[in-house]
Protein backbone atom coordinates (compact mmCIF):
# COMPACT_ATOMS: atom_id res chain seq x y z
CA UNK A 1 0.00 0.00 0.00
CA UNK A 2 2.81 2.31 0.14
CA UNK A 3 4.54 1.62 -2.94
CA UNK A 4 4.22 4.06 -5.52
CA UNK A 5 4.01 2.62 -9.20
CA UNK A 6 6.02 5.04 -11.85
CA UNK A 7 3.09 4.30 -14.15
CA UNK A 8 5.64 5.56 -17.33
CA UNK A 9 5.78 8.87 -15.95
CA UNK A 10 9.51 10.39 -17.28
CA UNK A 11 10.96 13.63 -15.39
CA UNK A 12 11.34 17.03 -17.47
CA UNK A 13 14.48 17.99 -19.83
CA UNK A 14 15.38 21.29 -18.86
CA UNK A 15 17.36 23.07 -21.67
CA UNK A 16 18.52 26.35 -21.50
CA UNK A 17 19.46 27.68 -25.64
CA UNK A 18 22.08 29.31 -25.52
CA UNK A 19 21.94 32.00 -28.19
CA UNK A 20 19.15 33.63 -26.04
CA UNK A 21 20.23 37.08 -24.44
CA UNK A 22 20.40 37.70 -20.58
CA UNK A 23 20.25 40.92 -19.16
CA UNK A 24 21.67 41.91 -15.51
CA UNK A 25 20.64 45.12 -15.41
CA UNK A 26 17.74 45.62 -13.36
CA UNK A 27 15.61 48.25 -15.37
CA UNK A 28 16.02 46.56 -18.18
CA UNK A 29 15.13 43.19 -17.19
CA UNK A 30 11.41 43.97 -16.86
CA UNK A 31 11.44 44.60 -20.60
CA UNK A 32 13.12 42.35 -21.66
CA UNK A 33 11.07 39.83 -20.14
CA UNK A 34 8.04 40.86 -22.04
CA UNK A 35 10.45 40.97 -25.15
CA UNK A 36 11.22 37.01 -24.31
CA UNK A 37 7.75 36.23 -23.72
CA UNK A 38 5.77 38.08 -26.76
CA UNK A 39 8.50 36.65 -28.62
CA UNK A 40 8.61 33.14 -27.38
CA UNK A 41 4.24 33.03 -27.31
CA UNK A 42 4.63 33.96 -31.46
CA UNK A 43 7.31 32.24 -32.79
CA UNK A 44 9.14 29.45 -29.29
CA UNK A 45 12.61 29.15 -29.34
CA UNK A 46 13.55 30.21 -32.77
CA UNK A 47 11.72 33.87 -32.04
CA UNK A 48 13.24 34.18 -28.18
CA UNK A 49 16.39 33.83 -30.01
CA UNK A 50 16.08 36.74 -32.31
CA UNK A 51 15.20 39.49 -29.08
CA UNK A 52 18.48 41.38 -28.74
CA UNK A 53 19.66 44.26 -26.04
CA UNK A 54 19.40 47.11 -28.77
CA UNK A 55 15.73 46.01 -29.30
CA UNK A 56 15.37 47.34 -25.70
CA UNK A 57 14.87 51.43 -25.95
CA UNK A 58 12.07 51.50 -28.98
CA UNK A 59 10.54 48.15 -26.77
CA UNK A 60 10.54 50.43 -24.03
CA UNK A 61 9.34 53.47 -25.21
CA UNK A 62 6.49 50.98 -27.36
CA UNK A 63 5.47 49.60 -24.17
CA UNK A 64 5.04 52.43 -22.10
CA UNK A 65 2.74 54.11 -24.86
CA UNK A 66 0.80 50.58 -24.55
CA UNK A 67 0.44 51.13 -20.67
CA UNK A 68 -0.72 55.02 -21.47
CA UNK A 69 -3.59 53.45 -23.44
CA UNK A 70 -4.55 50.94 -20.91
CA UNK A 71 -4.69 53.67 -17.91
CA UNK A 72 -6.27 56.70 -20.52
CA UNK A 73 -8.23 55.44 -23.07
CA UNK A 74 -9.22 57.67 -25.79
Amino acid sequence: MGQQSNNGRKPFVITRPKEIPQNNNLTESAIMTVLLIQAHALNGIDGSQEVKEAHLAAAAKHLAVLIYRDINPA
